[in-house]
């Protein structure tokens, strides 16, 4: 669950900063903190709630009906068709960034993350990929240490302080980009119903889910206000922080970070998608027939991995724009899916 929140998210907070200002932006976080902690005892109650769910289309279906399955589906699952392609991108620009001496053109960097991906991608025990998953919340942790590191010595070095606004009048659709990323930053809950139904013990997901949103608040935080403070308003605003501060040893240590969390949370995400797919598409006799077939398992997997991470990589390359990609999939689902459409299933049920 943490290499699943934890991430990417980051890379974009000091731009969005700059987008808001400092009252607004800080507004945000505490905002999306205290709502991401308030969404973990919903998700929770749900599930008890309705113990057969299996993903949250039937949490919508048991509170509305066809409706309630409508909504998730407009919402929830479009985020989840889409996150990958976040990830593709992510590694293939960290990917440029570790390797930059061999100065990688982008489609090659593409066609590498494909190769390094299709074989990991085939791990669809969710319980294996947790235990891989503490190595990128490590090497995600690692480079937000260097990122801070870097900043605060930028900040320092300074003989007159970089330009910052306690409110940006930037206009309405820069905000909204920078709204959206702060959510970004915080969501993930459309990937929580894998989480939970695959643990023994539900009732313990709310506070898991509050420790994870403590943790990543604290270095969210850090990485935000090191980061504005240090480059101000003339932040490129278009690019994650990791690619702005330069090249050195340092940066090397942090682009691999970034990458090798970038890949696992990247099979973690190809794992929520393929499964949800799965589950909404197969027929009963079909699902019967994966459980106790392994070939026929592994190969639909297979089919569906290549269809997945196809779709990420066409779209990733054809669009590199990381802040306003995370911003189209943030509003595409991650607010409905942290506390619009949980609150409202929670009201009926």
């Amino acid at each position: 669950m943490m290499a699943d929140m934890f991430g990417l998210g980051a890379l974009s907070l000091p731009a969005d900063f700059a987008r808001l200002g400092w009252a607004p932006a800080l507004s945000c976080m505490a905002c999306f903190t205290l709502t991401n902690v308030y969404s973990g005892f919903i998700y929770q109650r749900l599930t008890l709630k309705v113990p057969r769910a299996v993903v949250f289309d039937e949490i919508g279906f048991a509170a509305y009906g066809p409706l309630g399955r409508v909504l998730v589906f407009g919402t929830v699952y479009l985020t989840i068709l889409f996150e990958p392609v976040i990830f593709q991108l992510m590694c293939m620009e960290a990917l440029q960034q570790t390797f930059y001496m061999y100065k990688l053109s982008w489609q090659m960097a593409c066609l590498i993350i494909i190769a390094v991906m299709m074989p990991f991608a085939q791990l669809h025990n969710i319980e294996k990929v947790a235990w891989v998953a503490i190595l990128g919340t490590v090497g995600m942790l690692a480079a937000m240490v260097v990122i801070c590191g870097k900043l605060l010595a930028i900040y320092l070095s300074q003989q007159t302080p970089a330009h910052t606004q306690m409110a940006a009048h930037q206009g309405f659709e820069v905000a909204l980009v920078g709204l959206m990323d702060i959510a970004f930053a915080y969501g993930g809950q459309q990937n929580w119903m894998r989480w939970i139904t695959t643990t023994k013990q539900r009732n313990r997901f709310a506070a898991a889910a509050s420790i994870t949103t403590g943790f990543m608040s604290v270095v969210y935080l850090l990485t935000a206000v090191t980061g504005y403070a240090a480059l101000g308003t003339d932040i490129n605003k278009d690019r994650p922080i990791s690619s702005v501060i330069g090249q050195d040893l340092w940066t090397l240590v942090m682009n691999a970070g970034i990458l090798v969390h970038c890949i696992i949370a990247y099979q973690v995400i190809i794992n929520v998608w393929c499964s949800t797919l799965l589950h909404m598409a197969l027929p009963s006799s079909a699902k019967l027939r994966m459980e106790v077939d392994a070939n026929a398992r592994r190969s639909v997997w297979l089919l569906v991995t290549v269809l997945c991470i196809g779709m990420s990589a066409f779209l990733a390359y054809s669009l590199p724009f990381f802040s306003p990609m995370m911003a189209v999939i943030a509003s595409l689902g991650d607010v409905m899916s942290m506390f619009g459409l949980p609150c409202l299933f929670a009201i009926k049920l």
